[in-house]
């Protein structure tokens, strides 16, 4: 045993390719059987070079690289990062997600109190315009500007619900609530209406739009027709309805050819009363009463600003 392994390393250093029994190896033509000299052939000779050689290098008969030499590694896909920021993601990339946008064609093109759609491609964001009197409240480009100003309601004494259309927002057109006499009674109000406010720009414009606020006041007309022995009393009360923002509103009532009453702001529970005593208005005033979005509180705090005012005349 101790001879045959000597004449395999000795056949090693040679440069011949032996086996255990130190036999040469040699390619023969034949499927590599024993031959008569002992000697086992390995197939893939002159036949072609069917034997596999290791990955990289050429067969017996010094062909090209078998299947195995796979090369340098091959590049994964086609959605590389390239490096620019700009260019789109390939490979079956869905595009921009909702609101951002590389051109105007990522961008919804119809949605709720729009009436209008860019992309900045600045800032790779869709940006929208609310149609007059609706206002994107939460920022979310893609439900559009989901909040319409609602119209008022009316429903005085505690009797039928009136709804008031349009949402006014100046003296000259205000909501008229009708005219009551100077029995506390007889003149209990149940208002409801709202003030919205967004960051967006509005085409049309909303008339009396306060752009610092990003709202516009909402106002009413009351007629004070008094009475025989009648106090005049003007007592409101306005109250916001789940605000985000209950310290941001003011309300002023303000009586034709007369005083100018307001409450300046909103407590933190969003309550803003006005206290008056007797002769606060004269027997057939006109009364304008305003509610507003404070200019302190800025287009950083949208609100669906919704509220109530009861009071008596």
């Amino acid at each position: 045993m101790l001879s045959a392994l000597v004449i395999a390393a000795v056949g090693a250093c040679a440069g011949q390719v032996v086996d255990p029994d130190g036999n040469p190896i040699v390619a023969g033509d034949d499927a590599g059987t024993k031959g008569d000299s002992g000697a086992i052939t390995s197939s893939g000779g002159d036949d072609g070079g069917t034997g596999t050689p290791p990955p990289g290098t050429t067969d017996g008969d010094g062909g090209s690289p078998t299947i195995l030499d796979s090369g340098p590694p091959a590049t994964i896909g086609s959605g590389i990062d390239s490096g620019d920021p700009d260019a789109a993601p390939s490979g079956g990339d869905a595009g921009p997600a909702p609101g951002e946008c590389n051109s105007l064609a990522d961008c919804p093109q119809t949605l709720t109190g729009v009436s209008g759609v860019t992309c900045d491609t600045a800032s790779h964001t869709c940006v929208i315009t609310c149609s007059g009197d609706n206002y994107d409240v939460n920022g979310v480009v893609a439900d559009g500007c989901e909040v319409a100003n609602p119209c008022p309601t009316s429903a005085p004494n505690g009797g039928g619900t009136t709804q008031l259309c349009p949402v006014e927002h100046a003296q000259s057109t205000a909501t008229n609530l009708g005219s009551f006499s100077c029995t506390d009674s007889d003149s209990e109000q149940d208002v409801i209406g709202a003030v919205p406010s967004d960051a967006r720009t509005h085409n049309p414009a909303v008339v009396a739009f306060d752009g610092t606020a990003g709202a516009a006041p909402t106002v009413f007309l009351i007629n004070g027709s008094g009475g025989t022995f009648c106090e005049d009393d003007l007592n409101l009360n306005l109250q916001m309805n789940g605000s985000a923002h209950p310290t941001c509103y003011s309300l002023v009532a303000q009586v034709v050819g007369g005083s100018t009453y307001t409450c300046a702001q909103t407590d933190p529970t969003g309550l803003c009363p006005i206290a008056n005593g007797s002769g606060s208005y004269s027997d057939g005033s006109n009364i304008y009463i305003t509610v507003s979005k404070l200019d302190s509180c800025t287009t950083t705090e949208p609100d669906d600003g919704a509220f109530t005012i009861t009071g008596h005349l």
